[in-house]
């Protein structure tokens, strides 16, 4: 009978954590953000400051394992759930942790926008007559990446536009 060690299941193991999300810098940055502390949070979320402390460790190996219930509730106690969170930081993992500010705007936007697009694509498709979704593709996401950049760009050309030409003119029609 074959068995695996403890310290082949460990790597296993670390190895999976690894390529899982790591929400605490990101739970870390809107707490210094907000200047919220580990005793703000924990009335906010009612789990407890040493539990909190042990969840948001700045030492990984130090930091207790976070189910989702207590994920969700510090989210929700931080104004953001779960996929706010997760794409932020997908999308900010390169950047300098300056630079996530700068950027939450865009995130929040995408994110609003494309949290109801299932259900409307959907019920968009229930509406065709003859479509079931099976026809829809996962290579098309490339193309749905590309019209929204592009059409976000035009959005803010166009806005840099009108206000280079009120920035020339004494004309403030738009």
């Amino acid at each position: 009978m074959s068995y695996v060690s403890s310290q082949a299941l460990s790597s296993c193991v670390m190895n999976d954590r690894a390529s899982l999300p790591n929400f605490v810098p990101f739970i870390l940055h809107v707490m210094a953000r907000r200047r919220i502390t580990l005793r703000q949070l924990g009335s906010k979320t009612g789990i407890s400051k040493s539990r909190l402390g042990l969840l948001l460790h700045g030492t990984i190996e130090r930091r207790a394992t976070m189910s989702v219930d207590e994920l969700q509730v510090i989210l929700h106690a931080l104004d953001y759930d779960v996929v706010h969170a997760y794409i932020q930081s997908k999308a900010c993992e390169d950047l300098e942790v300056t630079q996530l500010d700068r950027h939450d705007p865009l995130i929040s936007m995408l994110c609003d926008a494309f949290i109801n697009l299932p259900r409307i694509l959907i019920s968009t498709l229930d509406d065709l007559d003859g479509v079931d979704g099976t026809e829809v593709r996962r290579e098309w996401a490339g193309a749905i990446q590309r019209t929204v950049v592009s059409r976000l760009i035009d959005g803010v050309r166009d806005i840099m536009n009108r206000r280079a030409r009120l920035a020339e003119s004494e004309d403030f029609r738009l």
